[in-house]
């Protein structure tokens, strides 16, 4: 009888209900009797019971009813957890994926914006060293085209130097002395007059020159 109960309650469950499977099924099947279990237990607290003889096996009936307490109370707690928490459980979950979404929005846009910036600043250190090989080379070719600038422009100033010498005005006297004075004033003269000179056609020169490579090296930065 108990196994026909048994069967017919498997069947109940896993096919009709399709709530379990029949091996879930088997493990939620109690043959139990409530009022055998409050007689034993009202025996054990040495309550006067109405009805002291129990019928044969009630000690393995009594065994299953505890069994049955025992799952009996996990599936209300676990019943009670679900319904109770599931809601906020949810509710967690989703806000806990909204932010995780928001930080890895934040991190790619991080991860972006560095590799942005790292590639800016590759791009900059590469122009800052074309920049520096440039004013390398420039300053090198001022040097050696002033170098040669002042080179013929002396050489030019010397050729003419006796000009200088026919713009000395000073009284000529052969006594020694005075001949020595004469010397003196009339190489200053020379050196004074061939400086003006040079100053003069230098400067103007160089200071072109130095206006047209400035010119040059802004129109190449800002095409840069």
């Amino acid at each position: 009888v108990r196994t026909q109960h048994a069967n017919r309650c498997v069947d109940f469950l896993s096919r009709e209900l399709r709530v379990c499977t029949p091996k879930e099924a088997e493990e939620r099947i109690f043959f139990i009797s409530a009022k055998e279990a409050l007689l034993t237990r009202m025996r054990e607290r040495e309550k006067p019971v109405s009805s002291p003889i129990l019928a044969d096996g009630h000690q393995v009936r009594y065994f299953e009813f505890v069994d049955f307490e025992r799952k009996f109370e996990e599936c209300i707690s676990q019943s009670a957890v679900r319904t109770k928490f599931a809601q906020h459980s949810r509710r967690g979950k989703n806000i806990a994926a909204e932010v995780m979404a928001g930080l890895e929005q934040v991190y790619n846009k991080a991860t972006e914006q560095k590799s942005s910036k790292v590639e800016k600043q590759r791009v900059l250190h590469e122009q800052l060293s074309a920049v520096e090989e440039q004013l390398t080379a420039i300053t090198r070719q001022m040097k050696d085209k002033i170098g040669r600038m002042v080179s013929l422009t002396l050489s030019q100033e010397i050729r003419r130097l006796s000009a200088l010498v026919d713009e000395y005005d000073a009284p000529f006297r052969s006594e020694r002395g005075a001949l020595e004075q004469y010397k003196r004033q009339l190489h200053r003269h020379v050196e004074a007059g061939l400086g003006q000179r040079l100053k003069k056609r230098l400067s103007a020169d160089i200071g072109q020159e130095m206006d047209t490579v400035q010119q040059e090296m802004a129109g190449t930065y800002t095409c840069t």
